[in-house]
C-alpha cells in the first residue's frame, strides 16, 4: 500500500469513528444531513464519487460536522478538484487544531495537514495582475462572483476548468478574458489592461436605439420621411390648437363668473358708503371670490391663447414633401399678474 493509500485510509477510517457532534442545528436538519451523508457513503462505495460530493456538501451545510468536512475533501480530490480539496483539508486542520488548544486529543489534526500537504504540488492557480488599481468603482469577477481587492496581484488557487474575468467600471468600457486552467499544477497569469473611457455617442452619429437601423440623418430623409413628419407635426398643432380653444372658453366662463359676482355685490350696497356691517362683511367675502375667479380667468385666457397661437404655428410650417428642411418652432407661454402672453422663435 503506497502512502498516499495509507493516509486516505487512514483518514476515512478516524472520520467514520469519530462522533457526529452537531452545531445546533434543528432535529429535522441533522436528519437529513445524516441521511445525506449515509446516501454518499453508498455512492462512494458504488465509485461513484462525482454523485456523492454533492451529497457531502449539502450535508456539511446542513450541519457542519469535521468528518463530513473531511470526507468531502476525499471527493473533492478523487473527482480532480484538487484546490476544492485543499482548502477542505486545511479548513479541517484549523477546526482540529483548536479542539487540541482546548484541551482534546483530535487525531485528525495532523491527517488532514499531511493530506493538504500532499495536494499543495499539484495544486493549479490564477494570478491577476491589475495595471490601474485607483480606478473608481473599477471591480473584477470571475464567473460572475466578485474578486476582492484583497486577491488581486495573490494567487488564487482554483479546481481545473474554464473561466472567465470580467473588469468594468463606470465610464469605462468593459474587459473579459476567458482562460483555460489545466490540471498539475498549471500557473496562470492575467493582466487586467488600463479600461478604455467609454465615451457616449455624438448627436450626429447617434444610431437608433433599435439594433440594425441606420443612423438617423435628418438631411438624407426620404420623402415619405418628411411627409410622416409634416402629418404628425400637423396632427399636434390640431390637438394643440383645440387645447387651446378649450382654454379660452374656461376663461371666458371664469370671467362670466367675476362679472355675476360683481353685480352681486353691487346689489348689497349699490352706494359703496354707508353700508351696514353685515353688508360690508358679505361685500369682503364676495370680492375675495372674485378675485380669485379674476386670476383663474387670466390664467386660462393666457394658456388657451398661447397653447391656441402654437397649434397655429405648428399647423402652418409643418413640413411637406416638397421641404427640404423641416421647419422648426418654440412657443412657450407665459403669464403674469396682469398681463399674459407667449414668446415663439423658431425658423422656416
Amino acid at each position: 500500500m503506497t502512502q498516499h493509500q495509507r493516509l486516505a485510509a487512514t483518514v476515512l477510517a478516524l472520520a467514520a469513528l469519530s462522533s457526529r457532534v452537531t452545531a445546533q442545528p434543528s432535529s429535522a436538519e441533522a436528519a437529513l444531513a445524516i441521511q445525506l451523508f449515509d446516501d454518499a457513503e453508498k455512492l462512494m462505495a458504488a465509485g461513484q464519487p462525482a454523485a456523492a460530493c454533492p451529497k457531502y456538501a449539502e450535508s456539511q451545510r446542513r450541519d457542519p460536522q469535521l468528518g463530513t468536512l473531511l470526507h468531502l475533501a476525499d471527493c473533492h480530490e478523487k473527482v480532480g478538484k484538487i484546490a476544492s480539496a485543499w482548502a477542505g483539508f486545511k479548513e479541517a486542520a484549523e477546526i482540529a487544531a483548536r479542539r487540541n488548544a482546548a484541551g482534546g486529543n483530535e487525531r485528525r489534526e495532523q491527517v488532514a495537514r499531511a493530506r493538504a500537504a500532499e495536494l499543495e504540488p499539484k495544486l493549479s492557480s490564477v494570478l491577476l495582475h491589475v495595471t490601474q488599481v485607483e480606478v473608481a468603482g473599477l471591480e473584477i469577477r470571475r464567473d460572475g462572483e466578485l474578486v476582492s481587492r484583497a486577491v488581486w496581484g495573490s494567487t488564487m488557487p482554483v479546481d481545473p476548468g474554464r473561466y472567465t474575468f470580467l473588469a468594468q467600471a463606470p465610464g469605462k468600457k468593459a474587459w473579459t478574458k476567458t482562460v483555460e486552467v489545466r490540471s498539475g499544477g498549471a500557473k496562470i497569469e492575467i493582466t487586467v489592461p488600463a479600461l478604455e473611457d467609454d465615451g457616449a455617442p455624438s448627436a450626429a452619429g447617434m444610431s437608433s436605439p433599435i439594433s440594425g437601423l441606420p443612423p438617423i440623418d435628418a438631411a438624407s430623409s426620404s420623402t415619405a420621411d418628411r411627409q410622416g413628419r409634416g402629418s404628425t407635426q400637423r396632427t399636434v398643432g390640431y390637438l394643440l390648437a383645440g387645447l387651446g380653444v378649450i382654454g379660452a372658453g374656461v376663461g371666458v366662463a371664469f370671467g362670466l363668473t367675476v362679472v355675476s359676482q360683481l353685480a352681486d355685490r353691487d346689489a348689497i350696497c349699490r352706494s359703496g358708503v354707508h353700508c351696514t356691517p353685515d353688508e360690508g362683511q358679505q361685500i369682503t367675502e364676495i370680492e375675495a371670490r372674485a378675485q380669485g375667479n379674476a386670476t383663474a380667468c387670466n390664467v386660462a385666457l393666457a394658456f388657451g391663447g398661447a397653447a391656441a397661437l402654437g397649434g397655429v404655428a405648428l399647423v402652418l410650417t409643418a413640413p411637406s414633401s416638397r421641404s427640404s428642411t423641416a421647419a422648426r418652432i418654440d412657443v412657450v407661454p407665459w403669464a403674469g399678474p396682469q398681463s399674459a402672453g407667449a414668446n415663439v422663435a423658431g425658423r422656416w
